[in-house]
């Protein structure tokens, strides 16, 4: 069982410790990781004048890795930025639409 409080600051700590985004997100990847197991943690930004997302950066275990790519984001997506009313959770799975 971890501290709620104690988990948060760790996690905000290796984000803004250092100004190198790459370092920074392979940091919050490695602690993430050592509590489940996850793949990729990404950072992106929304451009709301084209409905699309940019990914920044990205890291897996190999290590931290800024990169550039741009998505569209689905309809309903969209509507929930609009409104303000985010979920806690967002699971897009469309692999066959977007290759």
């Amino acid at each position: 069982m971890i501290d709620e409080k104690e988990f948060c600051k760790e996690v905000t700590l290796r984000i803004c410790g250092t100004l190198d985004i790459e370092k920074a997100l392979w940091d919050c990847f490695s602690y993430l990781n050592s509590f489940f197991p996850i793949d990729i943690a990404s950072l992106h930004y929304f451009i709301p004048e084209e409905n699309s997302g940019v990914g920044f950066a990205d890291a897996t275990r190999e290590g931290g890795h800024l990169v550039h790519y741009k998505g569209f984001l689905p309809p309903e997506l969209i509507k929930m930025f609009a409104s303000g009313e985010m979920p806690d959770e967002y699971i897009q799975n469309r692999a066959n639409e977007q290759p």
